[in-house]
């Protein structure tokens, strides 16, 4: 059954296979510095705690995703192991006095 076929493919869902997203939300902070997206190939072998250490090993997007695969493939991961590392940047933001805030730095994901 390949992954792709089965989003959005509501022929599946008579067989258990959902494409229902999973989806969660929470606001980032200067800490974040990586977003992963990887298919249960990764998460089925790897813990989200496995997953932070290795990222903070490596400084570009193909390394850590490369790192990330590699840990997956050797703990034992077999079903469609795929990696997409994506650097998160904040912007430091300043208000200004003339306006009514005071002036303090606020953090912003850049567009």
């Amino acid at each position: 059954l390949m992954v792709t076929r089965t989003l959005g493919d509501r022929l599946f869902e008579r067989a258990g296979v959902t494409a229902t997203p999973e989806v969660g939300e929470r606001l980032r902070d200067e800490h974040d510095r990586w977003l992963v997206l990887a298919t249960d190939g990764v998460w089925d072998v790897l813990s989200n705690e496995q997953v932070a250490a290795i990222t903070g090993w490596h400084m570009t997007p193909r390394a850590i995703s490369e790192a990330l695969a590699g840990a997956a493939t050797a703990s034992g991961g077999t079903d469609n192991v795929t990696v997409l590392a994506v650097k998160l940047q904040l912007q430091l933001r300043r208000y200004n006095r003339a306006s009514q805030h005071s002036v303090r730095s606020h953090l912003r994901p850049i567009r």
